[in-house]
């Protein structure tokens, strides 16, 4: 048994803590099988089963919505629905369930993100992206497989061109190599990339920069 130590609602939520230190949520319009008093003892099998029934459904519903607004990866789904209050249990039971219909693939979700973000960035900064996103390392690696250095060199290449407005004048080449290095770097492109790019459209070699 459970004993209910406090109750606090928030929002349109209710808190409650037991004196294990388990806590369960709820919507203010949910039913409870059980007074919400300090004091209360609570079958703790019960009021999981309980919880499971009455969020499961909206945890679900919340998740499809986002997947219908554009596509998200399993980490991204996790962590709305902690930040939302639901069990684990059933983010659990959620995942699992969208996993199986195949609305849910990280790896289709890594190859998406790699593909859209390829044209304006280098792989360590969509790496980055990706990380951030909880998406497995493995996950990533293949994903930027699809990424060419080739296709990085020559989107570099092109970033450098627009800097010049199509100018060979670099000015002082050296502040120039250094100043979109960086800029190139902060994009998420090696500084070899940048270096070998800077080469291509300048024709020129700065070894000792």
């Amino acid at each position: 048994m459970e004993v209910i130590q406090s109750v606090d609602r928030i929002r349109n939520k209710v808190r409650i803590t037991f004196e294990s230190g388990w806590q369960v949520w709820f919507l203010h319009r949910q039913v409870l099988p059980f007074p919400l008093e300090v004091g209360t003892e609570v079958d703790r099998k019960s009021l999981e089963k309980t919880v499971l029934l009455s969020q499961y459904p909206s945890a679900l519903d919340k998740a499809v919505a986002m997947l219908a607004n554009r596509s998200h990866s399993k980490g991204e789904i996790e962590k709305r629905l902690k930040t939302a209050n639901y069990d684990q249990e059933v983010i659990g039971l959620v995942l699992y369930k969208l996993e199986k219909e195949k609305l849910l693939d990280d790896r289709d979700f890594a190859l998406q993100w790699v593909e859209s973000r390829i044209r304006k960035y280098g792989v360590a900064r969509i790496r980055q992206e990706l990380r951030m996103k909880n998406v497995d390392p493995e996950i990533i690696d293949e994903a930027l497989q699809t990424a060419s250095e080739e296709e990085q060199l020559q989107r570099a290449a092109d970033f450098i061109r627009k800097k010049t407005n199509g100018s060979r004048a670099f000015g002082d080449p050296q502040k120039f190599f250094r100043n979109t290095a960086a800029a190139l770097v902060r994009r998420g492109y090696s500084w070899e990339t940048a270096r070998k790019a800077f080469q291509m459209v300048s024709g020129e070699y700065f070894d000792d920069t």
